[in-house]
């Protein structure tokens, strides 16, 4: 049985070395039949040689896309009284009322001084009856769509009438405020807060002013440093809300030595509403109504690299109005007053 299983295996055996013998003896001869070998030359490609040419240089770009912006909206932020557009800083768009954006990511401080050439019923010249404020705004919090800051308020800058005893001496009247931001959507802010709420001595006088407020914007082209109409609306009290203007209520302030609360902690609350054109990231035009009074000026922003911004308004110039201020002036009638101010962020 193993004899004839033996006898099988290599009889098997034989067949699969013949099988094996005619397959290698065809690979050899389709070989010999197709000689295949490496050639280099049908690698080589002609090397491109490129040369830089001004020729028609200026005929391949589109200049006018050049100044457009690359985004749909733009982003705008606030530094103090001014805003910042793509990362741009624009002037100031009011400089009583203030606005609703939400601060700047890359600007934390901004220090602007406010001057005025007269007081409203002092008689005099300008060495007795000009005024000035230094405001400190410092925005610890931060976000891309909230903003938490604190103004430091510093009323007397100088020493004047204390002679007298009817002035402040260099550095009184201090006394701190806060804004907080909110960004609502792509067009609209909001902002709630408050100036002079925390007196550090008795002498401030400018009243405890807390507001909330609206803003929203329009852009008019889509150049890179567009053209904005701002719009802020809201309502505040003490200062926004003085005398006639202070119609919508009474409401404690939270502490004394308030404008419009008769020697009480209450205080009235009015509407507060600004208006602003920026032609672009260098000069705007302003009208603002912020109780105590308006203006209308000139927002500029001289150096082109550096957020510094100076403004320059006009008030009091419509004779008789508003007829509540006029008690407050001189024989009863106000003339033309100026005032400006000069801020830097960084």
């Amino acid at each position: 049985m193993n004899q004839n299983l033996f006898f099988k295996l290599l009889k098997n055996f034989k067949i699969f070395f013949v099988f094996f013998l005619f397959t290698l003896s065809t690979l050899v001869e389709l070989k010999s039949k197709n000689k295949w070998e490496y050639n280099m030359e049908n690698l080589k490609q002609p090397v491109l040689k490129w040369k830089y040419s001004e020729d028609n240089f200026d005929k391949t770009i589109n200049k006018k896309n050049l100044s457009k912006k690359t985004h749909k909206y733009s982003v705008i932020k606030g530094i103090g009284q001014g805003i910042t557009v793509n990362n741009y800083p624009y002037p100031e768009i009011s400089n009583y009322v203030p606005h609703g954006f939400v601060e700047d990511n890359f600007k934390s401080s901004t220090i602007s001084i406010r001057t005025l050439n007269k007081t409203r019923g002092c008689h005099g010249d300008l060495s007795h009856c000009a005024d000035a404020i230094l405001n400190i705004d410092y925005f610890p919090i931060k976000k891309e769509n909230y903003s938490l800051g604190f103004k430091h308020t510093t009323q007397s800058l100088s020493s004047r009438g204390i002679e007298n005893d009817k002035g402040t001496k260099f550095g009184e009247a201090q006394s701190l405020g806060f804004k907080s931001a909110w960004k609502l959507n792509q067009n609209w802010s909001f902002a709630i807060g408050g100036e002079n709420v925390i007196h550090f001595d008795k002498k401030t006088d400018l009243g405890r002013n807390y507001y909330l407020i609206f803003s929203t914007y329009r852009e008019l082209n889509d150049s890179q440093t567009p053209s904005i109409l701002f719009f802020n609306s809201g309502f505040g009290s003490d200062f926004y809300g003085y005398r006639g203007n202070g119609f919508l209520g009474r409401s404690s302030c939270l502490g004394s030595n308030t404008l419009t609360g008769n020697e009480t902690n209450k205080c009235q609350w009015g509407p507060i509403s600004s208006i602003s054109l920026a032609f672009n990231d260098r000069i705007s035009v302003n009208s603002e109504w912020f109780g105590y009074g308006y203006g209308i000026g000139l927002g500029i922003r001289p150096f082109k690299d550096s957020s510094v911004s100076i403004s320059i308004y006009a008030t009091d110039f419509i004779p008789g109005f508003p007829d509540y201020n006029q008690k407050s002036c001189i024989d009863n009638s106000c003339d033309t007053r100026l005032y400006s101010s000069l801020s830097i962020s960084f």
